[in-house]
């Protein structure tokens, strides 16, 4: 539809991407890791990019009904030829089989360090191997269309928000995307969450992720070091041969 209006448009769509790694080394925990990458990550990206669901999605949604509510079409429909991938990427977790947990019966908790006001990881090393497993599955160009952390961000004395935690967030995610460009994965553009602080879903207004800071009773807007950091980060890109575009 988006191309019968406009078949200039470059047409694609992103999805979260978690990487997901086992708590030990047991046959159940490697298991749950795969049920949990399954019902979280496959079940999105395999039938819009391999034509249709896992094995692994099968075995774990079969026994939900959902072998029985693919109609026929369906799959050729999902899978409708797109122009890139959008990868949104926050964070690793880590998967522990527990029988009693949902129908994936897996037990999910951020890895450590899990040091942003969500209580989310940081391990830039995630986001090259996300991006390293979704190259794995197609080879159009790869967007980060949602890359980014919330950490408790305040106004100083001086007026300033110093935000050097997402400062350096941004330094080792940037650097990760940089090590998948080294290693000819087609990564095209990457995208910081977020520009302005927003609401976060059900926590509203208390997580920040912008780069701005956002005094919502004033509505005043308030670049953070990390926006400074950033501009600077996107000039040197403009002005020098460095192997890596994204940022």
């Amino acid at each position: 539809e988006i191309r019968a209006s406009r078949p200039d448009a470059r047409v694609g769509i992103a999805n979260i991407v978690t990487h997901a790694v086992p708590a030990s080394d047991s046959a159940a925990d490697r298991a749950a890791a795969v049920r949990l990458d399954a019902g979280e990550t496959r079940l999105f990206l395999a039938p819009v990019y391999e034509g249709g669901y896992s094995a692994a999605v099968h075995e774990l949604l079969d026994p939900l009904g959902l072998a029985d509510v693919i109609a026929a079409g369906d799959l050729e429909t999902i899978a409708a030829p797109t122009d890139f991938v959008g990868v949104n990427h926050y964070q690793r977790v880590i998967a522990r089989h527990d029988d009693t947990a949902g129908y994936l019966r897996v037990i999910e908790t951020p890895a450590e360090p899990a040091t942003t006001s969500f209580g989310w990881s940081v391990i830039p090393d995630s986001l090259t191997a996300v991006l390293r497993r979704v190259a794995s599955v197609t080879s159009l160009p790869i967007y980060v269309t949602e890359n980014g952390a919330s950490f408790h961000d305040y106004v100083d004395p001086e007026g300033a928000v110093l935000d050097t935690e997402r400062v350096d967030y941004l330094r080792g995610y940037l650097d990760a995307a940089a090590v998948a460009i080294t290693e000819g994965i087609d990564l095209a553009g990457y995208y910081a969450w977020s520009f302005l602080d927003n609401y976060e879903w059900a926590e509203g207004y208390s997580k920040r992720f912008g780069l701005v800071y956002v005094d919502y009773p004033t509505q005043r807007r308030i670049p953070k070091l990390s926006a400074h950091w950033y501009r600077r980060e996107i000039a040197r890109h403009r002005t020098t041969s460095a192997p890596h575009r994204a940022g």
